[in-house]
This record gives structure tokens, sequence and C-alpha cells, in this order.
């Protein structure tokens, strides 16, 4: 059986089906990586709401030694007042 004969143009013609099939798989990919953005975008949105949740825990939130020294002066109203805690 002769060898076919290789021409530019079936050349060229599997060249663009090369290109035609990994364009292709780019749209693919490009749509996995809209969907990966989308769930960072949403991530992102509760990371801000944890973060402003954090902000208002710190700003009210106790000192230790702040509450060691407001117990230490309730105790020592609570002994001049009589009171047994």
């Amino acid at each position: 059986m002769p060898a076919k004969k290789m021409t530019i143009d079936k050349l060229a013609g599997m060249t663009k089906r090369g290109f035609d099939r990994i364009d292709e798989r780019f749209d693919r990919v490009d749509e996995r990586f809209e969907k990966i953005d989308e769930r960072f975008e949403n991530v992102n949105a509760r990371l801000d709401v944890i973060e402003g949740d954090l902000k208002e825990i710190k700003e009210e939130k106790v000192r230790p030694i702040d509450f060691e020294d407001l117990k230490s002066r309730v105790e020592l109203l609570e002994k001049k007042a009589g009171i047994i805690s």
C-alpha cells in the first residue's frame, strides 16, 4: 500500500483541528475558573462578616487585668458592706 502524501493543506487542517480542541479545553477551564472565582467571592464575604464580628467582640471584651482589678474592688466593697459572696 503506497504511503499517503502529506500536503500543506492536510497539515494545516490537522493543525487547525488540534488548536480547535485546545480552544474547547481552554473554554472549559475558563468556566471552571469562573466558578472558583464565585466561590472565593463567597468565602471573602463570609470572612468579612467574621472579621466584623471579631472586631465587635474585641471592642466589647474586658481585658483580664481590668477584670481582676474590678473583681478585687467588688470583693473589698462586699467585705466592707458585710456581704458574703
